[in-house]
Order: structure tokens, then sequence, then C-alpha cells
């Protein structure tokens, strides 16, 4: 596989406002069309991991950062109406347990054989989803959108593709199938699977897989349940995925183990019914001890190309939690692997960020070819070998002449104290520099920055002559604010290019070399 690309950036509308969307019937006649020459960045729920998944201001921001498709779970209410929404119970991602009025809703039902209880989608009318608020799933993840946003109908997240600037496909998946049509009943006899497809021709969804018609309007049906994908197959040729659960998981249609639905036999027999596979990362390369090993890996790539299925695998997040050693907690490092040496052809995220596979292209590019790429800025690396030789020094407890080391005069940086007019003035008659902490040039209120906090002090050394190396840029998303997406490159692009910092202590020097070489080569 050679893909080959970057991702273009456009404007789009305020995600946070505006939250009931208008279906539209047409897509806008001029957009830039998809790109179909390099893997594809599926934006899971959304873009979860900065807002409250499956919300239209989730799916917009995907659009806006640049996200090939937008992929949602689809279920029904008691009433017949497809929604957007991943669990069958309403517990852990809406303030339904706030709801007086639907305590006595809370009942236990058998979920694929195992007893569950909560309140369930099938137990509401949609009129009565839409009064509950949608709220982030993890503790770690920013919760300042807790409450602001509402459910949201198939049609409304279907519209928010055909509403974008450019072709944006969408990626819905016939959730729970066996259950939803075991609770929900249509009064014209219709199936789960038939309503989900009226819903898709209603918007102009045709065409099979790279044809005409579904460049238009791209989307892939996808689906843990084979018989639900085998069904609409006779409804229509648009492009089918089947999702892959971990190796334990049985299907929950046909009761089918993991090494039955991923053997010869069986791609021989689902290949005519799909264009692909969704299996998770660990029923490709299970981790052990959180490190992967391509001795563990279970050709399930390997094997799905051979029978031209293309592979999806879920889902990439950006916390460190998510990520296995390897990749020294830098989700591009992931990336990398995944596209470059695993040669999946999408992956589903739950950070669309714009650009992850255009650096993906460049660092192939500097890999294969050994390029030489010049770096701008200086990067320490904190507690290991260090790029430029640094002293340290803490204002008031060393005075004089800078040190001298054979023969040669040393570079100081400090650590001041003090930050007025005159005592960051009077530092350049010894050093060239000082090294604050991050928080003493942009303090954080509730893991957020704002410029407004900002204490000027890059400003003030720069006007006195002096450099300014900041610590400590860490990967882990308990080092990061929420501005940043739990992505390290987003905070170095911020201190480097708009803080204007000239150095940085990094406890992962190879993430922020990465990063220099992917901006020294987009500006070439």
């Amino acid at each position: 596989m050679n893909w080959i690309g970057i991702i273009v950036p456009f404007i789009a509308v305020s995600v946070i406002g505006g939250c009931v969307g208008r279906p539209l019937l047409h897509p806008a006649p001029i957009r830039k069309p998809l790109q179909t020459i390099r893997p594809y960045n599926i934006a899971h729920r959304g873009s979860n991991g900065e807002l409250p998944e499956e919300t239209l201001a989730a799916y917009r921001r995907a659009v806006q950062e640049g996200a090939d498709f937008i992929e949602s779970d689809i279920l029904a209410s008691k009433d017949g109406v497809l929604l957007c929404f991943h669990d069958l119970t309403l517990d852990n991602t809406t303030d339904v347990a706030n709801h007086k009025q639907f305590a006595h809703r809370k009942r236990s039902y058998q979920v694929q054989g195992v007893n569950s209880t909560g309140w369930f989608v099938v137990d509401f009318t949609f009129e009565e989803l839409k009064l509950l608020r949608v709220k982030q799933r993890f503790g770690f993840r920013d919760q300042q959108y807790n409450g602001k946003f509402s459910l949201i109908t198939f049609e409304e997240f279907i519209s928010v593709a055909l509403h974008a600037k450019r072709v944006v496909g969408i990626y819905p998946e016939i959730k729970n199938p066996v259950f939803i049509n075991q609770h929900v009943k249509w009064s014209d006899g219709k199936k789960f699977e038939d309503k989900f497809m009226e819903a898709l021709k209603k918007y102009g969804y045709k065409g099979s897989y790279m044809s005409k018609e579904w460049l238009k309007q791209p989307v892939f049906i996808q689906s843990f349940a084979p018989t639900s994908l085998t069904y609409i197959a006779n409804l229509t040729d648009l492009p089918k995925v089947l999702l892959i659960a971990d190796p334990p998981t049985r299907t929950e249609d046909t009761n089918q183990s993991f090494f039955e639905i991923t053997s010869d036999s069986y791609f021989n027999f689902i290949n005519k019914y799909v264009v692909g596979i969704g299996p998770s990362k660990a029923a490709i390369l299970p981790s052990i001890d959180n490190h992967l090993s391509e001795t563990s890996s279970t050709g399930l790539v390997a094997k799905a190309h051979a029978h031209g299925l293309q592979v999806h695998p879920y889902t990439f997040q950006n916390e460190y939690l998510f990520l296995t050693f390897n990749f020294k907690q830098d989700p591009y490092e992931e990336y990398d692997f995944w596209i470059n040496k695993i040669e999946v052809d999408g992956l589903f995220t739950d950070f669309a960020v714009k650009n992850f596979i255009g650096y993906l292209c460049i660092m192939r590019n500097v890999h294969k070819n050994k390029k030489k790429v010049s770096i701008s800025d200086i990067y320490i690396s904190h507690k290991g070998n260090p790029r430029v030789i640094v002293v340290t020094v803490v204002l008031g407890k060393r005075r004089g002449q800078p040190p001298r080391v054979g023969g040669n005069t040393m570079p100081m940086t400090i650590m001041p104290r003090k930050t007025t007019e005159r005592s960051v003035g009077r530092l350049k008659e010894y050093v060239v520099g000082i090294g604050p902490s991050k928080a003493a040039i942009l303090p954080s209120v509730d893991n957020h920055l704002s410029e407004t906090s900002n204490t000027g002090l890059v400003a003030k050394a720069h006007a006195h002559g002096l450099q300014v190396h900041p610590y400590t840029f860490r990967n882990e998303n308990m080092y990061l604010t929420f501005n940043f997406k739990q992505d390290p490159y987003e905070e170095y692009d911020f201190w480097l290019n708009k803080i204007e910092v000239d150095g940085l202590f990094t406890d992962f020097a190879g993430s922020l070399h990465n990063f220099q070489e992917w901006t020294s080569e987009k500006g070439n």
C-alpha cells in the first residue's frame, strides 16, 4: 500500500452552539472530494475525546478537525425513532438518574446471555430521551460540556455530513440488532435493519464502494452481527464492514467464536457481503504487560488483505492508559506503527486530529529515505542526554561570572524567583536565558489555559535579550491541559509557535524531535 496525502484544514461552524440541526435532503453542489489514497480517519462517536460522545457538537468538531468519516452507533427508541447512542442503557453517559420522573423505568434485561440492569433506551420515547443531557464517559476527560447537549436522531447525524463544506462520509453501526428487534416493534411490521436502510435511502446514500454515487455521499455500514449485514446486502450495494470483538467474545446473532469468523473459510463466505472488517486492536496484536510484540500477531491483517478485505481497527485514544509502552505515550508513534508497519486501511479514533495522516506520510518518507531534516528549535532531554549544555542556577544563590569549562564560557539559564522588570534585566549580565516552569508563564485554571492569564514573562525576557526554556513537557494526559486534546504535539505547537519559547525541557525527546521534523518538512 502506498498512502500519500495531507489533510486540508478548513473553517467550520461553531460546534458548541446550535445543537438542533435540520436534516438536509441534498448536499452542497461544490465540495472538496473525499480523499481515497491514504488510510481513513474515522471519528469514533465524533471527536469524543474532547466533547461528549454522539452529540452534534462532537460530530461537528470531528468534521472541523479533518475526519474523513464520522462514526455513530444507531439504536431505536420505544416509539421506533432511530437515534445515535452507544450503550443500551442510559446510565453512563446521560443524567437520567437525576430525572425523578423516570426512576421507575430502571429494570433488568438479558443482553447476550448476561443480566443487565439500568435505564434502557428501548423503554423511552424519543421525546422523553430529548429531556436528558449527555455527559462525558470518562472522568479524566474535559467535563465542562456535561449537561449542554441532548441525544440526536440518525437523521440529525446524517445532516452533519451533508452540511459539511467538503465531502465527509458517515460510518453508522447497526447496534445490538437482536436486542432492538426483540424490544422495539414498528407498525408496518418492518425490522430494525429495514428502518436503518430507509433512512440512508431517504438521504440519497447509494452505490457500491468507490462508485461515482458512493464518492458523492460515502458511507460504510458496520455491525457486529453478521446476519444483519447479509440481510441488508439484499437491500443495498453500499459497502459493509463486519466488526470483530476481542477473541473471547462471540457474535450476538450466530454465537460464533472469534476464531470461526476470522478463519479463511469464513472470510471466503463473508467477503461476498462486506468490503472489510473492523477488529479491535487486541484482535490483531494482543498486548502483554502493556507491551506489543509482533511475535504475538494473530496475522489477521494479512489474512484479511489476502481475501480482498480492508481492515479498520478500533479504538485509538490519546491518553497514556490506552497506549502501550512501545509508543512512549505518544499517539503519533502509535498511528505510525499501525499505518506504516501493520498497514491497516483506516482507524477509529477518539481524537480526529486534522493532520495526523499528513504527519505519518512525512514520517514514512523520513524513514524510507533516511532524510535529514533541520531542527530550528532547541529541545532539551529532561534527565536524559541534552542537545545543548545548560547549567541552571537559582537567583540569589550564585552570582558572578559564568563558570568556565576547558577555557570556554558555558551558556547558562536561570530559574528565577522574581520576574520583575528590574530582576529580569539584571539577569542578562550573568546568563543567556531563563528556565521557568510552564505555570510561571501561563497558569492553568481547572486544567484549561487562557491567554488572558499570561504573565508576560516570555515577552519580558525576550525584551532583555534572554532566551526562555520552560519545563517540563510530558506526553501523559495528566500533564496536558484540555486545550491540547491529550495531544503532546498540540502542546508543542502552542508553546513554540504561539508563546514563542526558545527551548523545551521534555521527558520524551523523541516526540518533540518527530514534531519538529514534521513541521520543518511542512515548511519546505
